[in-house]
């Protein structure tokens, strides 16, 4: 027979062990968030400089503003346009929130990551306003915070296996979408 004594020692063991495993995740989240960086480098800032299937680099090396929301839903330049919009601004910046909640452990995580998000995404549409690296466009800044902000519930609400598993896949993710551009700077300096 169980006492009540027993179970408490249980809970408590189990708890010290999640204890110790979150702390195992940080160093993780760090690699994950230097990758998840590097990545959103690539994908904003260089965009206009690696060519790769269904992205033509030459259409990101201008100078435009699009103030308008959802434009490109009515008049998309290409069909999948709206789809690659969407999708990519939104994947690219759930990590961002759910990182930033693992590793800073904010007391309101959801506004943090909308902060951050929102923050992060207008200092990238100015860069790229700025240095003509693309188009400077407020569905950007939409999607990119809504990302961040997913992010954070991602991190608010799975279990610490969950947090370990989507940590990996950023991990993977990432190494796989930079190594285009990888690819293009060793055989430009070699």
């Amino acid at each position: 027979m169980t006492t009540v004594s027993q179970v408490n020692s249980t809970e408590q063991t189990d708890a010290q062990a999640d204890t110790r495993a979150g702390r195992n995740l940080r160093p993780l989240a760090w690699v994950a968030a230097v990758i998840t960086v590097a990545a959103i480098v690539c994908y904003t800032l260089l965009k206009g400089f690696v060519t790769l299937p269904f992205w033509n680099a030459e259409v990101h090396l201008r100078r435009e503003i699009r103030p308008i929301p959802f434009i490109e839903f009515v008049d998309p330049n290409i069909w999948y346009g709206p789809l690659l919009n969407v999708g990519g601004n939104v994947l690219m910046f759930i990590p961002v929130g759910f990182l930033l909640v693992l590793i800073f452990q904010p007391k309101r995580p959801l506004r943090t990551a909308l902060f951050v998000g929102l923050g992060a995404s207008a200092f990238i549409e100015i860069t790229q306003y700025i240095f003509a690296l693309g188009y400077t466009d407020i569905d950007d800044l939409i999607f990119n915070t809504l990302g961040a902000v997913l992010g954070a519930l991602l991190a608010k609400h799975l279990s610490l296996q969950g947090k370990y598993t989507l940590v990996g896949l950023i991990i993977a993710a990432g190494l796989i979408a930079v190594l285009p551009f990888a690819v293009v700077a060793y055989r430009y300096f070699t």
